[in-house]
Order: structure tokens, then sequence, then C-alpha cells
């Protein structure tokens, strides 16, 4: 299999995560939700990466079918994605993207998976495939940003549709491989989740995951709430991205250069930093331009060091399930407590930086852990 399907399959896949996450709060604005049920919605579809992926990868690990669940991951989330194009009620728009979210997170940690095992032993190279959902998640998320600012916040369901017709093409070439890195005898060693300082790690990801809760869910809403259009805010996002792909370009020859831990508590620090800045200067636009370049670090650093450190916690017949922890534990466990204290503390917007204040806090949890991973 070339790498570039997979590459293709990255790239639709964070294409629709650039159209939901930044959108999707002003989506449901759009559909007479408020503040904190918006946080209510966006707990629930986080709800979801923490169920999903560990049930959908037993599932693949068990019969050793990922790209199998990959294909129909997509295709399901495309079907529960549809009754949002005929009917605008509260409880359909629920149900429709829970729904959704359940069968779409499905596919990526056996993505990862499939990727690391046809990578083997090069899997410093993994971030240079991963760049490319990086730029489908920036062509989308600045794209989405002016077409919705023409169109309004409905042209985000047949967005969203085309994007995921695009991502069940890609499936279909997708197949399973064996794992052929020589670290199999590490990873018994290491013990899988026996192991304390994977503990660490994870919970150190997880309170960066919920320092996120913010921007992830209601970045938008807040640039809008001080004067800053929606293309504006679909390119600040873009920015964000396009300093996660440099990072993660370059990330080879960094892994390779400086302890991966290290590496962990500079990406931590600067978080605490990006949030203090976004919660003091709302209406200074090049210093928001500014923090928005700090997501190399508070996303793409932190995410190429603990893929690669959990890769190796696993002997490969149980890779999918430690992909699928990580990313359920730290990205959904994560996203959920994010989007219930931002929804409780948003407030109309009132909240706002009361709510990145609260994110400077959880990096620093999160600083704090990582030293102590470091010195165990």
């Amino acid at each position: 299999m070339p790498r570039w399907v997979l590459s293709a399959n990255y790239l639709l896949f964070f294409a629709i995560l650039g159209l939901v996450v930044p959108y999707l709060g002003l989506f449901l604005t759009g559909r007479g939700f408020n503040g904190e049920q918006i946080g209510l919605v966006l707990a629930l579809f986080m709800a979801t990466r923490v169920v999903s992926p560990n049930l959908w990868a037993w599932l693949a690990d068990r019969l050793g079918q990922r790209a199998r669940i990959v294909r129909a991951g997509a295709l399901l989330s495309l079907l529960c994605f549809l009754p949002l194009l005929f009917s605008r009620g509260a409880l359909v728009t629920v149900v429709a993207l829970v729904a959704f979210s359940f069968f779409w997170t499905a596919i990526l940690p056996q993505l990862e998976a499939i990727t690391l095992a046809l990578l083997g032993d090069e899997r410093a190279q993994y971030a240079r495939m991963r760049a490319w959902g990086s730029v489908g998640f920036i062509v989308t998320s600045a794209a989405a940003g002016t077409l919705l600012g023409w169109w309004g916040s409905e042209a985000l369901v047949p967005m969203g549709l085309a994007l995921l017709l695009g991502l069940l093409a890609t499936t279909s070439g997708v197949r399973d491989l064996a794992d052929n890195s020589s670290d199999e005898r590490l990873a018994s060693e290491a013990g899988g989740f026996r192991q304390p300082r994977l503990w660490l790690l994870l919970l150190s990801m997880l309170l960066l995951q919920i320092s996120h809760g913010p921007y992830n869910g209601f970045y938008v809403l807040y640039l809008l709430d001080h004067g800053r259009s929606s293309g504006m805010a679909g390119v600040l996002v873009g920015l964000g991205v396009v300093a996660e792909i440099v990072l993660f370009l370059y990330s080879a020859r960094l892994l390779a250069r400086y302890p991966l831990v290290k590496l962990l508590l500079i990406a931590y620090g600067l978080s605490v930093v990006r949030w203090l800045g976004i919660a003091a200067t709302p209406d200074h636009l090049p210093l928001l331009a500014l923090w928005q370049l700090l997501h190399a670090a508070s996303f793409a650093l932190a995410h190429a060091v603990a893929i690669q450190l959990v890769h190796a916690n696993f002997v490969p017949a149980n890779r999918s399930r430690g992909q699928a922890f990580y990313l359920s534990f730290c990205y959904g466990l994560g996203g959920v407590f994010g989007s219930l204290y931002t929804g409780w503390l948003w407030q109309d917007g009132a909240g706002g930086q009361l709510s990145f204040l609260i994110a400077a806090a959880f990096a620093g949890g999160a600083l704090l852990v990582g030293w102590r991973l470091l010195r165990s």
C-alpha cells in the first residue's frame, strides 16, 4: 500500500475536524442553542471519543481487521450526519452529531496503527504523513470561515457531507499491514498499561487537552465577540495549523536530537503562555496571531512526542488499543471536561477571558506532571 493512500485519509479526516472543531459552536448558536447548551452538546460530542475508539480498537485487534473498521467508520459517520440536512430540530441535531462522532472517531486509531506499521523502524517519518492532516485542517478551516460568513452557519452541513463522501472514497484504498518494527521486546518489557510512567504521560496529556476546552469549542465565538469577522477567525485558526504543519515537518529532527520528555515540558510551558496571552490580549490582532503560532507547541509537538511514547509501550497485537486509549483518555475525556467547564463559564461570552485563564491553570498542571515524568 503506497504511503499517499494513508496521507489522503489523514487529509480528509482532519479536514472534517477543521470544519467541526472551530465552527460547531457557531453552527449550534445558529440553531438556537445557548452557551451552556453548546457546552453540553460539545461534551456529549467529545464523550464519544472516550467510548468509541476503545470499542472499535478492541474489535479491530481481536479480528485483525483494522482497514475494515476504517471503511465502516467512514460509511456510518456519513449516514449519521445526513439527517442534519433535512431537520433543524434540537433533538435531531444532538442525536445526529453524537452518532456521527461515535463512528467517525473509530477511524483515527486504526489509521495511526496502520501508518506506524507501514513505517516500521522509520516511525520518525510519521509526522510528515500526519502533516497532510494538518493541510486538510487549515484549508478547510480557512475556507469554511469565509463560506460560513457568506452563506450562514447552515452551510456547515453540505460542506461536512462533501468531506465525508471524500473520506469514504479514500478509505477504499486502506489495507491491513503486519507490524515490522523492531521494538516488540521493548514494548513487552514496558508492560503496556502496567507501566507507571505511561500513566504520568497520559495524565499530563489529559490536563493539556482539558486546557484546550475554550479553544476547541469557543475560540471562534471569542473572536467574534471581540469584533473579528468569521473570515478573520478562520485565518487565525488556519495560522495555528500552519505552525502545526511546520512543526510536524521538522519534528523528526527534534525527536532525534532532544530527549522526548524535555520536549513535552517545552510544549506544556508554551501552552501556559498561549492561553494567558489569548486571555490578556483579545483586542490585539498581531498578538493573537503570535499566540496562534504557539499551536505548534501546544498541539503538534506534544502529540508528536506522545504518540511515539505510546506506540513503543505496546506490542503490535495491542497497538490499536494503545492508540485508542491514548486518544480517548487524553483527547476524548479531556474534551469532555474542557467543554463542560467552558460552557459553564462562558455566559454568552462574558466569561471568555476567565475560561482561558482556567485553561492556563490546567496547562500548568500538565507541566507539573510532566516534570514528575522527567524525574521518574
